[in-house]
């Protein structure tokens, strides 16, 4: 992601650079957790930073997955809370594999 897309809440992402474009995004971390409350996973992976991740602690204009057998529905890190931008039930928003 351009440094000047990184930590900018939602209005400010759509106003300057339009939607989170999922190219820019690459997966970090991936796993099962007990909960698909978004509060909660913040609180969690913000405190708690994984191991054996290759990114950062979780932080404003971070894209969470949540999915299931369903699909998937991501959501945007805001400022306040989370900003739903898309479900591949809906319109796909893939973010790349990670690069090694």
């Amino acid at each position: 992601m351009p440094p000047e897309e990184r930590f900018l809440d939602f209005e400010d992402q759509v106003s300057h650079h339009g939607m989170p474009d999922s190219s820019r995004y690459e997966v970090v971390y991936d796993c099962q957790i007990e909960t698909d409350d978004l509060e909660t996973i913040y609180t969690k992976f913000e405190r708690e930073f994984p191991q054996r991740s290759t990114g950062h602690p979780i932080s404003i204009s971070d894209v969470i997955e949540l999915y299931d057998r369903q699909g998937s529905e991501f959501y945007y890190v805001d400022h306040y809370g989370f900003q739903k931008i898309g479900s591949s039930r809906d319109s796909p928003w893939i973010p790349r594999e990670p690069t090694t």
